[in-house]
């Protein structure tokens, strides 16, 4: 493009450096978004409030990782708005938020060594072309309009209208993920299933692409990426969104850490993981209180060859959740085995075998333990009470009558009835605490 600007800039502009972080936020956010400064930009925010009503103030991006190697100009954004926040003890000190949009990249990095310095004192000098500070106040060249993309790449980018598409996404509740949830659950393919299971039971709810994919069994990161969007496209259709920059923000947003092998991470909705808790509370943590389980559970021979849902279901048995709380209760009818207790808050649904001992098939047969009222489940695990073949109660030694009177364990003398199937993890139970029947 050769020519003056299409849109009437100032001639007043900021140079600053953009990290990879930043850029990427932007990029994702269809070009719009902030960059923070940790001091007062004040000479920066009084030329923008002096702005004409139809001008327009353009913020130059550095790479903050190469300047030293480029010493060039890479990208440009359109300024919307310049806060500047004061320490209250020191009035100067503070912090600036630049909010811009249209982030567009040069078609080739304009050389710094050509802008002019508005800072007092240097006025009017070149910049070095290693510029090594953060922010200075420049001259827009009058040939910087030949750098640009293209008059339509500024015309469509420079709107201060959010990207409606996305902000709607950004306003949706748990309510609204549940609903959706619920009417596109049986489009799913198992593998995006997985996906979905493994993000929400990831630590922190964060993943990068790479081990999205592989949850949902993909080698290549690039068909895990294109599953993910695919199914973030039914989100996206159920809520009449279909511009999104990336189907994928439907699901979660990238956020600003990297994962150990320095990949950006995507973080699930919050909204979408309340829904997943609520409708798939079978495979879905309640809490991150058992992410030290998953992790020991990942340890062990065969534990990265389980897939997402069945790796859930295995680490929720642990504390008693999911499907072998489900299942226990369902055996029991949901009452206490011993004591007939109904209340479901104080049920719990015990181990008989050691967790850490059983297999991965052990740990969710409803047979490996009993569903006690919590006092009766703190004795049972402490291997003071245990139970016969023919369900008969067994007290510990340790136990005194007095004990035992006043934990009420008196009234009861057997189990409300057993399985075969129970027998050989009840006798488990006794020879691992000692008790003789």
């Amino acid at each position: 493009m050769t020519g003056q600007m299409i849109l009437p800039f100032s001639d007043k502009s900021i140079f600053t450096l953009l990290s990879e972080k930043d850029r990427i936020k932007a990029e994702i956010n269809n070009g719009e978004s902030f960059i923070l400064e940790g001091k007062p930009w004040t000479s920066a925010k009084k030329d923008f409030d002096g702005l004409g009503q139809s001008q327009k103030m353009v913020l130059l991006f550095g790479d903050a990782n190469r300047i030293q190697e480029t010493g060039s100009i890479e990208w440009f954004a359109l300024i919307k708005k310049i806060k500047i926040t004061y320490d209250p003890n020191n009035s100067r000190k503070g912090e600036t938020k630049v909010f811009f949009t249209g982030l567009t990249r040069l078609e080739k990095p304009y050389p710094l060594s050509r802008l002019k310095l508005r800072s007092k004192g240097r006025e009017g000098e070149y910049f070095s072309p290693h510029f090594q500070r953060p922010y200075a106040l420049c001259l827009l060249p009058r040939k910087f309009a030949t750098f640009f993309k293209s008059s339509r790449d500024i015309a469509n980018k420079s709107s201060n209208k959010p990207p409606e598409n996305l902000a709607h996404i950004d306003l949706l509740t748990e309510g609204d993920f549940l609903r959706a949830l619920q009417a596109i659950e049986s489009n799913m393919t198992e593998h995006q299933i997985e996906m979905l299971v493994g993000h929400a039971n990831a630590p922190s709810h964060s993943l990068s692409m790479r081990k999205l994919a592989e949850l949902g069994g993909y080698k290549n990161y690039r068909v895990g990426n294109l599953q993910y969007g695919r199914l973030g496209g039914l989100f996206a259709k159920y809520f009449n969104v279909d511009k999104l920059p990336n189907q994928t923000q439907a699901l979660a947003i990238v956020g600003g850490s990297r994962d150990e092998f320095g990949e950006f991470q995507w973080k699930l909705r919050e909204p979408l993981l309340q829904a997943l808790r609520n409708h798939w509370s079978d495979v879905v943590f309640q809490s991150s209180e058992v992410e030290q389980t998953e992790f020991d559970l990942i340890k062990q021979p065969d534990g990265l060859s389980l897939k997402p849902t069945e790796r859930a279901a295995i680490v929720q048995s642990r504390i008693g959740q999911g499907i072998y709380r489900r299942n226990m209760f369902n055996l029991w009818g949901g009452k206490c085995a011993l004591t007939e207790c109904d209340i479901p808050e104080v049920l719990v649904a015990s181990h008989a075998k050691s967790w850490k001992l059983s297999t991965n098939q052990e740990r969710l047969d409803k047979y490996n333990g009993l569903l006690l009222a919590a006092h009766v489940d703190a004795l049972f695990d402490a291997g003071l009470i245990g139970f016969g073949d023919d369900g008969a109660l067994i007290t510990s030694p340790r136990l005194t009558k007095a004990q035992i009177h006043s934990l009420g364990l008196i009234e009861f003398k057997k189990l409300r009835f057993i399985k075969t199937e129970h027998r050989r993890y009840l006798q488990e139970h006794r020879t691992l605490h000692g008790l003789i029947s």
